[in-house]
């Protein structure tokens, strides 16, 4: 095996265990871990793709099968991600000009700050 197939299995190593973390941080909810980890795997999988054409024709075949395995569970991890982080950001803006109606704040009338921590 080449150095570059085995950098490459290295990076799908990688790959695999950015999508475990970014499992068990949708599972316990973790905004700040979500985005920190999908912005691993989208990191890896661009990695992966650079990696895979530096390597010659027959070693690509060979690993095409893992790689397409694991890119589809990135993918649809990535997605479910992407949703969760798409609705927490809805939330938060209806939130925010909810507080902003109830309390008439405009900011020419001498309203407040809204600061909102987003863990809580």
């Amino acid at each position: 095996m080449s150095p570059e197939a085995h950098e490459f299995v290295r990076e799908l190593g990688c790959l695999k265990i950015h999508i475990q973390h970014l499992e068990q941080r949708l599972r316990r909810n973790e905004l700040t871990g979500i985005e920190g980890e999908s912005t691993e795997v989208e990191a890896t999988l661009v990695r992966l793709l650079r990696a895979q054409r530096a390597l010659p024709r027959n070693e690509q075949q060979q690993m095409r099968r893992r790689f397409v395995a694991v890119r589809q569970d990135a993918l649809r991890t990535l997605e479910i991600s992407r949703r969760i982080l798409d609705e927490s950001l809805k939330a938060t803006v209806e939130l925010l000009e909810t507080i902003e109606a109830t309390c008439n704040y405009d900011g020419r009338r001498g309203g407040h700050s809204i600061m909102i921590d987003r863990k809580a």
